[in-house]
């Protein structure tokens, strides 16, 4: 699924139910909550809107001011590495 795909979804619990595949719903959910796959088994079980409301409310309870940070961080490496010396 690439951006170009979305439609006129207007909220995040929009673009994530527009995945519309519950095996990649669990894959991410599980990386949001543990940085890996290793939760993917158990929550593959969750129905496609259970996968849906525990993303979308993961989601919320990211911090926009840390968010910001991070986002800034990351540019900030991808910057450092890309440069040539």
């Amino acid at each position: 699924m690439f951006l170009s795909d979305f439609g006129d979804e207007q909220t995040v619990r929009d673009v994530i139910s527009s995945v519309n595949d519950s095996e990649k719903l669990a894959h991410a959910f599980s990386w949001l909550v543990q940085g890996n796959d290793e939760l993917f088994d158990e929550l593959s079980h969750g129905t496609f809107d259970e996968l849906v409301d525990a993303i979308d409310t993961a989601y919320s309870l990211i911090s926009v001011e840390n968010f910001t940070r991070l986002s800034t961080l990351a540019k900030n490496v991808a910057s450092l590495i890309a440069k040539q010396r």
